[in-house]
Protein backbone atom coordinates (compact mmCIF):
# COMPACT_ATOMS: atom_id res chain seq x y z
CA UNK A 1 0.00 0.00 0.00
CA UNK A 2 3.07 2.36 0.87
CA UNK A 3 3.90 1.99 -2.57
CA UNK A 4 0.78 2.51 -4.32
CA UNK A 5 0.46 5.37 -2.37
CA UNK A 6 4.15 6.78 -3.91
CA UNK A 7 3.00 6.42 -7.01
CA UNK A 8 0.18 8.39 -6.40
CA UNK A 9 2.07 10.93 -5.07
CA UNK A 10 4.14 11.11 -8.22
CA UNK A 11 1.28 11.15 -9.96
CA UNK A 12 0.14 14.47 -8.60
CA UNK A 13 2.84 16.33 -9.45
CA UNK A 14 1.76 16.98 -12.91
CA UNK A 15 -2.02 16.36 -12.70
CA UNK A 16 -5.10 16.92 -9.80
CA UNK A 17 -5.74 13.48 -8.17
CA UNK A 18 -9.10 12.58 -6.03
CA UNK A 19 -8.92 9.29 -4.25
CA UNK A 20 -10.65 7.91 -1.97
CA UNK A 21 -9.24 4.92 -0.01
CA UNK A 22 -9.49 3.21 3.73
CA UNK A 23 -5.94 2.46 3.38
CA UNK A 24 -3.90 4.61 6.13
CA UNK A 25 -0.54 4.15 4.19
CA UNK A 26 -2.04 5.63 0.82
CA UNK A 27 -3.77 8.19 2.38
CA UNK A 28 -0.69 9.55 4.36
CA UNK A 29 1.08 10.41 1.05
CA UNK A 30 -1.45 12.88 0.13
CA UNK A 31 -0.84 16.84 0.55
CA UNK A 32 -4.66 17.57 1.26
CA UNK A 33 -7.32 15.16 3.20
CA UNK A 34 -11.21 16.01 2.68
CA UNK A 35 -13.56 14.68 5.61
CA UNK A 36 -16.46 12.77 3.50
CA UNK A 37 -19.50 12.36 5.22
CA UNK A 38 -23.77 11.84 5.03
CA UNK A 39 -26.25 13.79 6.89
CA UNK A 40 -29.87 12.98 6.89
CA UNK A 41 -32.25 15.50 7.37
CA UNK A 42 -36.19 15.75 6.26
CA UNK A 43 -35.67 12.36 4.54
CA UNK A 44 -32.81 13.81 1.89
CA UNK A 45 -29.42 12.91 2.26
CA UNK A 46 -26.29 15.44 1.77
CA UNK A 47 -22.96 14.05 1.00
CA UNK A 48 -20.38 16.67 2.46
CA UNK A 49 -16.52 17.27 2.65
CA UNK A 50 -14.60 19.13 5.12
CA UNK A 51 -11.23 20.24 4.39
CA UNK A 52 -8.93 19.30 7.21
CA UNK A 53 -5.97 20.82 9.37
CA UNK A 54 -2.89 19.20 10.35
CA UNK A 55 -3.83 17.62 13.49
CA UNK A 56 -7.08 16.49 12.14
CA UNK A 57 -5.57 14.29 9.53
CA UNK A 58 -3.46 12.85 11.58
CA UNK A 59 -6.40 11.78 14.17
CA UNK A 60 -8.11 10.74 11.06
CA UNK A 61 -5.18 8.39 9.34
CA UNK A 62 -4.43 6.55 13.15
CA UNK A 63 -8.23 5.93 13.35
CA UNK A 64 -8.02 4.47 10.22
CA UNK A 65 -4.82 2.24 12.04
CA UNK A 66 -7.11 1.84 14.88
CA UNK A 67 -10.31 2.47 14.91
CA UNK A 68 -11.91 5.23 16.76
CA UNK A 69 -10.54 6.37 19.44
CA UNK A 70 -7.18 5.79 18.18
CA UNK A 71 -4.44 4.61 20.06
CA UNK A 72 -1.15 6.97 20.96
CA UNK A 73 0.70 4.40 18.82
CA UNK A 74 -1.71 4.91 16.24
CA UNK A 75 -1.37 8.67 16.50
CA UNK A 76 2.51 8.10 17.10
CA UNK A 77 2.55 6.29 13.53
CA UNK A 78 -0.04 8.11 11.86
CA UNK A 79 2.35 11.09 12.49
CA UNK A 80 5.25 9.10 10.84
CA UNK A 81 3.43 8.14 7.77
CA UNK A 82 2.30 12.07 7.40
CA UNK A 83 5.29 13.11 7.86
CA UNK A 84 7.33 10.87 5.59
Amino acid sequence: AMKMGQILKKLSSGHQLINITHSAQIASQANIHFYVYKTHEQAKSKTLLKVLDKNERIHEIAKMLSGDPPTQAAIKNAEELIEG
